[in-house]
This record gives C-alpha cells, structure tokens and sequence, in this order.
C-alpha cells in the first residue's frame, strides 16, 4: 500500500506537469495578481487624494 503523503506528492508533481504544459494558464495568473495589486495601489492613491478635501 502507497503511503498517503506519497500520493498527495504525485498530484502535486502532476499538477505542476499541467500548469509546465499549459503555462499561459500560468501567465494568466501571474497577470490577475498584478491587476489586482495595481487596483489596491490606485485605491491607496485615491484614498490619499481624498483625505486633504
């Protein structure tokens, strides 16, 4: 019998397989996050400009 930790690793590694082959799946992701962190900073600005007024 294969040990639990032995076939979570395999999905892992297999999962990893997957994101290697389709990596503009990848890409994708690594473009939301830097959407989401440029929509925070322009939030922050925002927030700057509205405090003098």
């Amino acid at each position: 019998m294969t040990p639990k930790f032995y076939i979570n690793f395999r999905s892992h590694t297999t999962f990893y397989a997957y994101l290697k082959r389709h990596e503009n799946l990848l890409f994708l992701h690594l473009y939301l996050d830097l959407f989401s962190y440029l929509l925070d900073k322009l939030h922050n600005i925002l927030i700057c400009i509205d405090i003098p007024s």
